[in-house]
């Protein structure tokens, strides 16, 4: 298992853990490539030459990975997971969730990240994460000192902006979709509360039966099986989405819906806002940071407060109107190549760290 470039190891570099290339996207992964693409020449990007699976690509990244980053270099793993060997390094971790809630994954992914994720943080020089919110919880939970970890936000790609009458209507007919509808995008996973969001929609749909409610994504191979009703009056599963698909999915949709139990950041709220479709999102975690006033929140718990933002949004026109066009406002806050020019910094200041100290 070796990879695809190796360092000049005479002078101090800049380097990515590709291992992230092999996973499913999900926000995560989206958040690697952004930036890696945004940072260009700066960093190299390591990664297996092929898919060796969760077990193999674990192996590759503990043992082959180090042996690729000199003792002046500084490594970048964007994707919560990192080389224990490896100091020079700063690792970006998402979230707490498999740390406070492994009753949400299969119990091998639980136990492994419950292993790493405590060490990593104690062994790296830096770690990067994506909201105020996650840094408290990675604070609590491992105990770590302030000025180890730096808030960075994600950014939101050029590709997510309004899209054309005609290219909603298209992705209407595909996917079978009614005029109306609400929007669900993300992996179908414990965390994501869908089962709330149902009987939620369901009391909504009692009332107007012509709104759909439009489920994009797939379950992910770390969660444990979520059982959802195949069949529910208005509930359509799109199962997997092309990227294409998402703006004019996004464009077209009352609201993008997130009435998840925890989000590090919730990428999907900021790609539906530069589309300038407003958000119903959970409160008390980090989608009230990222959304702002462009939304409305509710209770995660509260399937009533659920159904009552959907009707809101759905009775309200002016309201709608207003939240289209601070979501745009809002969105155009967040930039890749910001995050990419942040990101740099830090791996800046580590490697300065390294180099005064040799």
């Amino acid at each position: 298992m070796d990879g695809r470039a190796a360092p000049d190891l005479s002078t101090p570099r800049f380097f990515i853990n590709g291992r992230y290339l092999y996973a499913p996207i999900t926000g995560v992964q989206r958040y690697a490539h952004e930036v890696a693409r945004c940072l260009g020449r700066r960093a190299q990007l390591i990664s297996p030459q092929t898919d060796y699976g969760r077990l193999g690509n674990n192996l590759w990244e503990q043992i082959i990975l180090p042996r690729k980053i000199g003792s002046k270099d500084v490594l970048w793993s964007p994707a919560n997971t990192g080389p224990l060997v490896v100091a020079n390094q700063a690792v970006t971790l998402h979230d707490t969730a498999a740390l406070e809630h492994p009753e949400w994954f299969q119990p091998s992914f639980a136990a492994w990240y419950r292993f790493l994720l405590p060490r990593l943080a104690r062994r790296v020089r830096r770690i990067l994460t994506v909201s105020k919110y996650s840094k408290e919880r990675l604070l609590e939970f491992l105990s770590l000192p302030q000025e180890k970890v730096t808030v960075i936000y994600p950014g939101v790609s050029d590709q997510f902006r309004a899209a054309e009458p005609q290219a909603c209507k298209n992705v209407r007919t595909k996917f079978r979709l009614p005029d109306q509808y609400f929007l669900f995008v993300g992996a179908l996973e414990p965390r994501k509360n869908l089962p709330r969001l149902l009987k939620a929609f369901a009391q909504v749909f009692l009332h107007h039966s012509e709104v759909g409610l439009a489920l994009a994504g797939a379950p992910g191979r770390a969660f444990r099986n979520l059982r959802l009703a195949v069949q529910q009056p208005g509930v359509i599963y799109l199962g997997e989405v092309k990227d294409a698909d998402l703006p004019p999915l996004y464009t077209g949709a009352v609201a993008l819906i997130i009435p998840s139990l925890m989000e590090g950041f919730g990428l999907t709220a900021l790609e539906s806002m530069a589309c300038g479709t407003p958000v119903i999102a959970s409160k008390g975690g980090a989608l009230e940071e990222i959304v702002g006033n462009s939304g409305l929140f509710c209770d995660p718990l509260n399937i009533d407060e659920i159904s009552e933002a959907m009707v809101r949004l759905l009775e309200d026109t002016p309201l709608r109107q207003r939240l289209n066009i601070l979501c745009l406002k809002r969105a155009a806050q967040f930039s890749w190549q910001k995050t990419a020019d942040q990101v740099f910094q830090v791996l800046q200041q580590v490697s300065e760290e390294v180099n005064s100290r040799s």
